[in-house]
C-alpha cells in the first residue's frame, strides 16, 4: 500500500501494488465503500504511488505512479479518475504525461502539483522532479535531486514544500526539505542529515518529517537528535535582521544574507551546508568556509587581543565552553580554544564547530 484518498462522498481509495483488493479484482488500485473493495476500471499496469482529489467541474481524482496505461489507455506516469472511466491530463508527448515516475501529488488552488524522477511532462522538458498542472502548464522552476523528489506539502499561505534526497544537489537546496515560494526554490532553515519520505501539511502551517534521519540539521544552533521524525514549526513572519527573509527559513537569522549566500562550511573544498556566510561560526576571514586560514587568523588576532581576530562575531564555535556565556546575554567568547577546534574538526576530529557564535545567535 503506497497511499490512501478519502472522496467527497466518503469512499476511501487505496493504491500501490496488488491484483485483489479483498477478494476482488483491482488492479493497483480500488475503491472501499464501506461494506465492500471495487475495481476502477481496469486499474493500471504498474505501480500507483500517489494520489489526490480536484474539485473542478465535476471533481476527479489524479493518479500518479510508474505506469504506462491507466483504463487500457496509454497514460504515462500519472491520469485521472472521473469516478466511470479514465482519462488524461495532458494531450500527446511521453503518451500523456511524464519522462519518468510520479511519487507525489499535491493539490493547491492553482491546480495539481506532480513530484518525482521525471525531468519532462507532456508540456515539453523544463521542470526536473516537481511539475504543476494548470489549465495552461506548469511552471515550478527546477529543482536537483541526488534521488527522487518524494513527498509534498501544501502550507497554508500556499507555499509548497517538496522533499527527497538533496544531498548532492546541484543548486542552493540543502537539507531534504525544499520551499517553493511562487518564483523559486529554497531551503529552509533547517533540514534534515537523510532522506525525507513524507510530509503532513497542518492549519497552523507546522508540518510533521518522516524519513530515513537521525538529526536535524544544520542552521543557527547546534544539531537536534531527531530519530525518524520530526516536526516544522510554522515563523510568524518574524525577520530579525531585516534582510527581507522571514526568520523561519532565513539561513542567518540574526545576521544580514539578503542575497542567501552559501559557499561552503567546514573545509576549503566544501559545499553549502545551509548555514549563511553571514553567521558561519568560525569564518573569520570571510570566504564563507572553515579552513587553516580561519585558525591562523584566530590566533593571530588573540595574540593582540581579542578585537584583533578578524570577525570576532563570528569567532565562537565551542559550544561546551561558550554555552553559560551565552545564558547570561553576553556573546559567545573568542579564544584559543576555538581556534583549536577548528582545527581538530579539519582533521576530522570531535566536536564539530557549534553555531553559537555572536552572528548566529539572538
Amino acid at each position: 500500500m503506497r497511499a490512501l484518498a478519502v472522496m467527497p462522498g466518503g469512499d476511501l481509495i487505496a493504491c500501490g501494488v496488488f491484483t485483489l483488493a479483498g477478494g476482488a479484482p483491482a488492479s493497483n488500485i480500488a475503491r472501499w465503500n464501506g461494506s465492500a473493495w471495487s475495481a476502477l476500471g481496469t486499474g493500471t499496469n504498474g505501480e500507483v504511488r500517489a494520489l489526490a482529489y480536484m474539485n473542478v467541474g465535476t471533481g476527479f481524482l489524479v493518479v500518479g505512479g510508474a505506469f504506462s496505461n491507466a483504463g487500457g489507455n496509454a497514460y504515462q506516469n500519472v491520469a485521472s479518475w472521473s469516478g466511470t472511466s479514465w482519462a488524461s491530463l495532458f494531450t500527446s508527448a511521453f503518451s500523456g504525461g511524464t519522462n519518468g515516475p510520479v511519487n507525489a501529488l499535491a493539490v493547491t488552488p492553482d491546480g495539481v502539483i506532480a513530484a518525482g524522477a521525471f525531468t519532462a511532462t507532456d508540456f515539453g522538458s523544463a521542470p526536473s522532479g516537481v511539475a504543476s498542472w494548470q489549465s495552461a502548464g506548469f511552471g515550478l522552476g527546477t529543482i536537483q535531486a541526488s534521488d527522487a523528489v518524494s513527498s509534498l506539502a501544501v502550507l497554508p499561505d500556499g507555499k509548497v514544500l517538496a522533499a527527497g534526497n538533496f544531498a548532492n544537489s546541484s543548486d542552493s537546496i540543502r537539507g531534504m526539505v525544499a520551499r517553493w515560494n511562487g518564483t523559486s526554490w529554497s531551503s529552509l532553515a533547517r533540514g534534515t542529515t537523510r532522506e525525507v519520505f513524507a510530509l503532513q501539511s497542518f492549519g497552523d502551517g507546522d508540518v510533521a518529517v518522516g524519513g530515513r534521519f537521525t538529526s536535524v540539521v544544520p542552521g543557527t544552533g547546534p544539531d537536534r537528535p531527531s530519530l525518524y521524525y520530526a516536526e516544522w514549526l510554522a515563523g510568524d513572519g518574524s525577520d530579525a535582521d531585516g534582510d527581507g527573509h522571514d526568520d523561519i527559513c532565513d539561513n542567518c537569522a540574526y545576521a544580514s544574507n539578503a542575497s542567501q549566500v552559501d559557499v561552503g562550511g567546514l573545509g576549503i573544498a566544501s559545499t553549502a551546508d545551509g548555514i549563511g556566510d553571514a553567521c558561519q561560526c568560525g569564518d573569520v576571514t570571510g570566504d564563507g568556509r572553515l579552513s587553516n586560514a580561519d585558525v591562523a587568523a584566530i590566533r593571530s588576532g588573540l595574540r593582540a587581543n581579542p578585537s584583533g581576530v578578524l570577525a570576532p562575531d563570528r569567532c565562537s564555535v565551542n559550544g561546551a565552553v561558550d554555552a553559560g556565556i551565552l545564558a547570561t546575554g553576553m556573546r559567545g567568547d573568542c579564544d584559543v580554544s576555538d581556534a583549536s577546534l577548528v582545527r581538530r574538526a579539519l582533521l576530522a576530529l570531535t566536536p564539530l564547530p557549534a553555531q553559537v557564535c555572536e552572528a548566529a545567535v539572538p
